[in-house]
């Protein structure tokens, strides 16, 4: 009998690929049931039509409960193996209510994509002043707490991922938002990256070996780059370096929206510390950001 896989998460980058990676690597091992709001929407039928097999569930995490109710009635007499949290940025409350939940529907298997706060023992103890960052340290806590002395069987797995590539873009915002990173982080300093996708196919690694990752945090990075050596790569694959403004707008965009402010100053002063030999050893095709560049993001080539 193939084990119930709920992905919370299934139509962004990392759930996406997450399916695709489970039902090529491992097709009949898995059923995957994908949490949607609406199951009608035209990102959960396009999954669906890539995905036939996939069982769309529909539900959100303001009630997770529900949720599970859901995906158990979806595969009836059968338990939900694993939930594959890999929702982004999720507000600490709603993120404890889905464990809790999956506690309590006697879920084995819990895998979070959470965020890198400075390295594996580290990032336990600091939650960092970037407002997702902390939502996600909580989580991580209830997760881990809530699993000790006896008081759950379920094992659990955290991807702890650093910047996104997929943050940038061509286009003006992401020229502002290169100049506040070019005038925030020191120059010599690098910062470390991921592909979407990757976090993606390392959740569906630890499904398939799950019996390896059993109460385990594991780093997610592909790459590690200065803000020259970004714009060198993005002049070797675009035919231009990388693309900056007036330095007063980087000020205007650090200064005035939060969040990215806080999370610059993270990534010039503390920064992701994933082991990138480690990460490679779980995934040796992890793309860094030349290989994202030609093969996923939409930045021009020459």
């Amino acid at each position: 009998m193939s084990r119930n896989v709920l992905i919370i998460g299934a139509t962004n980058n990392q759930g996406q690929s997450a399916v695709a990676a489970l039902l090529s690597r491992a097709p009949s091992e898995f059923t995957l049931l994908a949490a949607t709001r609406d199951p009608s929407s035209p990102s959960a039928q396009r999954l669906q039509t890539q995905h036939p097999t996939l069982k769309l569930i529909r539900g959100d995490l303001t009630d997770s409960s529900a949720l599970l109710t859901s995906a158990k009635v979806a595969v009836p007499n059968q338990p939900i193996w694993a939930v594959l949290m890999l929702a982004g940025n999720v507000e600490d409350s709603l993120g404890k209510a889905l464990v809790t939940a999956s506690i309590d529907a006697g879920v084995s298997h819990f895998v979070y994509s959470s965020i890198d706060r400075g390295g594996i023992e580290h990032s336990w103890q600091t939650p960092t002043n970037v407002p997702h960052f902390r939502a996600k340290y909580t989580i991580e806590n209830h997760l881990r707490f809530s699993t000790t002395d006896g008081k759950s069987s379920m094992k659990w797995t955290i991807l702890r991922s650093v910047a996104f590539f997929e943050n940038l873009s061509p286009g003006f915002a992401n020229k502002i938002f290169m100049t506040a990173f070019r005038d925030t982080v020191p120059a010599t300093k690098s910062v470390q990256w991921v592909s979407a996708v990757d976090v993606g196919h390392f959740a569906a690694e630890v499904a398939i070996n799950a019996s390896e990752y059993q109460n385990r945090v594991v780093g997610v990075a592909g790459d590690e780059l200065t803000f020259q050596e970004m714009s060198d790569v993005l002049k070797k694959v675009t035919g231009e370096p990388a693309g900056t403004t007036f330095g007063f707008l980087g000020s205007l965009l650090k200064n005035g929206v939060k969040d990215v402010g806080t999370l610059l100053d993270f990534m010039g002063q503390e920064g992701f510390k994933v082991d990138l030999v480690e990460c490679r050893k779980v995934r040796p095709g992890v793309m860094d950001f030349e290989a994202w560049l030609k093969n996923e993001s939409t930045f021009p080539k020459i």
